[in-house]
């Protein structure tokens, strides 16, 4: 019997770079390309110094409820509950 599995989306990219699944989730996420239909992309300033070198990045894109009409391209990633969970999901 397989272990159970959540559904994370990701959208922004950072999720999408392996040295980033390594350190949230201990390994490579399996996904598959996907669509956030009526939503839209935001950007957020990064704080937190573990998560800026952990991407590369200061500014992150997230995702927001938007116009019935909006679609975001991503990435949806199969993971145990246990390991969102550890993540902070």
């Amino acid at each position: 019997m397989s272990a159970p599995v959540e559904l994370l989306f990701s959208s922004y990219g950072t999720l999408q770079q392996e040295a980033v699944q390594f350190a949230n989730v201990g390994r490579r996420l399996q996904g598959r390309p996907d669509v956030a239909a009526g939503h839209c992309l935001s950007t957020v300033d990064i704080h937190n110094p573990q998560a800026v070198a952990e991407s590369g990045l200061v500014v992150h894109r997230v995702l927001m409820r938007g116009d019935a009409g909006g679609d975001v391209d991503g990435v949806i990633f199969e993971i145990t509950p246990r390991k969102l969970r550890a993540a902070g999901g």
